[in-house]
């Protein structure tokens, strides 16, 4: 049976942490803004995708299942969720893979897919050694913030210099609307009493 592919566009590795993922995400607006024909994929660590999903600019998530690997590594589940990753990874020949992570793990993502790899050069990244899995490799001042030197990195490989402040952009579903909750369930089983405000 044959694979779906993807046309192509820009595949950003950045698996973890937090807090560098949504300073990162900033480069999907600038990429959207700079480059609209580029459509942009995302690989981050499976607890973290709900985050990338809010972001309407990322077209797909890949999620990365390490942490939940290295607790059961010799199960038959685990194989078949690294051979399913790895598909995924591959599906599509990206025009430019963007390693933000800095560090051998991320690389090794990066290398994982198709495409020509981007990454810091040896003064600029956290793990030097990263920099043997990249195809170019881009000198960005390592003492900016994070979110500078990720907008840096993206502009230096897609042919743009990133201009003005960041932008993030997410889309949050709406709270589900107040109701009374059912009889029984409220504190010592009374149901609590909901008031719209005047």
């Amino acid at each position: 049976m044959s694979v779906a592919r993807d046309a192509g566009g820009v595949l950003i590795v950045r698996p973890s942490s937090l807090g560098d993922i949504v300073y990162a995400l900033a480069v999907v607006s600038d990429i959207r803004r700079e480059r609209p024909a580029f459509a942009v994929d995302w690989v981050a660590e499976q607890g973290f995708m709900p985050l990338i999903e809010l972001c309407p600019d990322v077209r797909r998530g890949i999620a990365f299942g390490l942490r939940g690997w290295r607790k059961s590594p010799l199960a038959t589940s685990t194989w078949r969720a690294i051979r399913t990753f790895a598909a995924d990874l591959r599906r599509t020949r990206y025009d430019a893979i963007l390693d933000l992570q800095e560090q051998v793990k991320g690389a090794l993502i990066a290398r994982g897919a198709r495409g020509t790899r981007h990454g810091f050069d040896r003064a600029s990244i956290r793990e030097p050694v990263a920099t043997w899995f990249h195809q170019e490799h881009h000198a960005v001042p390592p003492a900016q913030h994070f979110a500078a030197r990720a907008r840096a990195l993206a502009g230096a490989a897609l042919g743009y210099a990133p201009s003005g402040a960041p932008c993030w952009r997410w889309t949050v579903a709406p709270p589900p609307p107040c109701t009374p909750a059912s009889r029984g369930s409220g504190v010592n089983g009374r149901t609590p009493t909901v008031k719209e405000a005047p």
